[in-house]
């Protein structure tokens, strides 16, 4: 029966069964593993980041270059993602893989190593000044289809890469245990994945600390700080006096910038404590030598600041230019582009990452707008000490899709279940949430505009496994395949 199994591949017992044409394509796809492979993570990743094609790029190009900039921008990361899936056939191949073969097993572990390759691999096609490298964009990584599952408690042991793990050893399986007709190969990770969900569920659900009434702010996307500051004012004058120990804004709100009386006011009345924490990001004003940097804010009631710190992280396209489009800028003759982007958009960038900011019992780990795509971010974070995840973000800026504001609203519920942290974001032009450390919505908006939300949040001082020892089923993988 083994030998049976080994001399008839899966690919082969398809094909009899496939009509004359379809029997060609996959012969096609059969004889051109590596084009097919970027052929699927084109289709994949084009639906993944399908956002990515309706980006407004006024900054950079007008006229018929606005659409060149913005369709090449798209493809240059999608076809940077689509060759993650190349790597992993090509080590497939190179490692004589096989699901007929005992060594199987291997192949979740390969799979890995190719995502976080992928990752890395984007960081660095969009370096630019001020850009970081390392396993920062994660989008399309199967791991997140269990974000929604009971599965996600799993990320607690080893976050992200664990689910990814757990999605292709499962899927592995099955298609093993169709071929064998055993049930094994599929019974074998799924009893695993449910121990490692069920005890990551039992070991974390109950938070370590203080409980806290967090407000959160949603702007609409608009350029106006008056409407900023009289539109949270109205929302803030619906809420009854001193009911939140803390206010989370988004970033780039203004407030205390045109109206500072009023704003104080509005604020020092809703919160318990006069001296209660706000939380936003502003930008640093900028001078004719260079540009500023964009902030983490934390304030006082009466606008007083507290603390500061630099935005270590930033975005391609929206807070500077990859080097490889300097390059295409100035070989079209069209440096005039770049000078206009980094007039308008360009800023500085923080030497080193976030901490938190310890105030009345609770360490409060802010960060801005593209920090929340990037689980390394807020791991790090929460192993420096923070109780509690936030996110000030001014989103839509760029014309951003909801398929991207889905995407991150996972992201930041798996933030919440991997640290085990409540997690928090205020947006300008996207969604809002409060978020427990069970990946639970506490309250959330469901549309851009003006809003407000409200919950109460328990902070957690316990560390999980994934915030101690990170991505360490990446470096098993790794290892694996060396």
């Amino acid at each position: 029966m083994a030998k049976s199994f080994r001399s008839k591949s899966i690919l082969h017992r398809l094909r009899v069964r496939l009509p004359v044409f379809w029997r060609s394509v996959l012969e096609w796809f059969s004889n051109h593993p590596y084009v097919s492979a970027y052929l699927v993570g084109c289709v994949y990743y084009g639906l993944t980041v399908s956002w990515m094609f309706g980006l407004r790029t006024a900054e950079i190009a007008t006229g018929a270059a606005f659409y060149v900039v913005s369709i090449s921008a798209a493809f240059v990361m999608v076809s940077s993602f689509s060759l993650g899936l190349v790597f992993f056939v090509w080590l497939y191949r190179r490692l004589h893989l096989s699901l007929a073969d005992p060594k199987w097993w291997f192949i979740p572990a390969v799979w890995i190593a190719s995502e976080y390759f992928r990752a890395v691999f984007f960081s660095i096609v969009s370096m630019g000044p001020g850009g970081r490298i390392g396993p920062y964009w994660t989008f399309g990584n199967v791991g997140y289809w269990l974000v929604h599952t009971p599965f996600v408690y799993a990320a607690r042991w080893g976050g992200l890469y664990l689910l990814s793990l757990i999605v292709i050893a499962c899927v592995v399986g099955l298609i093993r245990a169709f071929s064998t007709r055993k049930l094994m190969p599929l019974a074998v990770p799924l009893i695993v994945s449910v121990l490692l969900s069920v005890s990551g569920w039992l070991v974390y659900r109950k938070p370590i600390g203080p409980t806290k009434q967090l407000g959160v702010v949603q702007f609409a996307n608009e350029f106006s700080p008056e409407n900023f500051s009289s539109s949270a004012n109205e929302e803030l004058a619906k809420r009854p006096a001193q009911s939140y120990d803390a206010l989370l804004l988004p970033e780039y709100s203004h407030l205390w910038e045109k109206s500072s009386a009023r704003d104080t006011e509005a604020i020092s009345r809703v919160l318990k404590d006069p001296r209660g924490l706000v939380i936003d990001s502003a930008p640093e004003a900028q001078t004719e030598a260079k540009p500023g940097y964009n902030l983490v804010t934390y304030h006082s009631g009466d606008g007083t600041p507290l603390f500061s710190q630099q935005k270590w992280f930033s975005i391609p396209g929206g807070e500077y230019v990859p080097y490889l489009y300097q390059v295409i800028l100035a070989y079209a003759g069209q440096e005039q582009m770049l000078l206009r982007f980094n007039d308008q958009k360009s800023i500085n960038h923080g030497e080193v990452p976030e901490r938190p900011f310890h105030y009345e019992n609770v360490s409060w780990g802010a960060m801005a707008c593209s920090g929340v795509i990037a689980p390394e971010l807020y791991r790090g974070m929460t192993l420096r000490g923070a109780t509690v995840l936030t996110n000030s973000a001014s989103l839509d800026t760029m014309g951003l899709g909801m398929a991207y504001h889905y995407q991150t609203r996972d992201m930041a519920v798996l933030h919440a279940v991997a640290n085990a942290r409540p997690f928090a974001q205020s947006a300008r032009g996207g969604l809002s949430y409060i978020i427990d450390q069970n990946g639970h919505y506490v309250a959330q908006t469901r549309e851009r505009g003006y809003d407000f939300l409200e919950g109460t949040i328990q902070v957690n001082k316990a560390k999980t496994l994934y915030t101690i020892w990170g991505d360490w089923v990446v470096w098993i993988s790794v290892s694996i395949v060396l």
